[in-house]
């Protein structure tokens, strides 16, 4: 390959890279990042990211409330009873 033809590739690249929100690359940016992208799809309601020694957690407001057993935290059935270990809500 021709110096030329790289130089060419490279432009190309460069050019057609999408250009959205600029945010830095640590942990805090990734967890903004993930919630803009998910949060019509799925409801977070907490995101925890690491790096090497860097953490970072955010917590969102809920979307919608789901009742959940106090034990094992899986969501009730319509009957209010808890598919994996049996509690009923009372």
């Amino acid at each position: 390959m021709r110096d030329g033809d790289m130089d060419e590739q490279r432009e190309w690249v460069t050019h057609r890279r999408p250009r959205g929100r600029q945010e830095t690359m640590t942990a805090e940016g990734m967890t903004k990042m993930v919630y803009d992208l998910l949060k019509d799809k799925l409801n977070i309601v907490k995101l925890t990211f690491t790096s090497g020694v860097n953490a970072a957690t955010q917590e969102f407001p809920s979307h919608t409330s789901i009742e959940r057993c106090p034990l094992c935290g899986i969501a009730l059935s319509e009957k209010g009873v808890c598919p994996k270990c049996g509690w009923k809500k009372a």
